[in-house]
């Protein structure tokens, strides 16, 4: 099986451990964002925690990206060169947060929160992952879109 086939095939899973700027910038659509220790060493909030191992419950076959690998087959290049675009995360201040929230033009999510997964979200409203620490709010980003949320920030601070 060629990697395109393999990312069709939905037992298949890509753990993406670069740095969260790279994969906010771009990603292949699906891909799991996992944070590395120090990030996690206090563990996952108990939410996530679960999100993630439903997610990785499905998973018959998975593609590393991590930056201290060799690239490998060039996972980004051959999805683009076959056509395919990348998904990324926008970024949202905690100011744009506010202005936002006041006009009821956002949704938040606390990743640290109970339930980071359960988001209802209205059309043409992005849903802004906040709380927690930023390695575990771009965890909930990707779970959240692999889940179907259609717009996704991500809180930088």
């Amino acid at each position: 099986m060629d990697l395109l086939e393999a990312l069709g095939d939905p037992g298949t899973r890509v753990l993406d451990f670069r740095p969260i700027p790279a994969f906010l910038g771009g990603h292949v659509p699906g891909s799991i964002h996992l944070p590395e220790p120090p990030d996690t060493a206090s563990g996952l909030p108990d939410g996530l925690a679960r999100g993630l191992a439903a997610e990785l419950a499905g998973m018959t076959r998975w593609i590393l990206l991590h930056p201290l690998l060799p690239p490998g087959p060039g996972l980004l290049a051959t999805w683009c060169g076959a056509g395919h675009r990348l998904h990324t995360i926008g970024e949202i201040t905690p100011f744009e947060v506010e202005d936002l929230r006041a006009v009821g033009e956002v949704e938040l999510v606390d990743a640290g929160g109970p339930t980071p997964l359960q988001v209802k979200a209205r059309p043409r409203v992005p849903v802004a992952v906040v709380g927690a620490t930023l390695p575990i709010r771009a965890l909930a980003a990707s779970l959240l879109l692999r889940r179907g949320t259609p717009d996704v920030l991500v809180l930088v601070d």
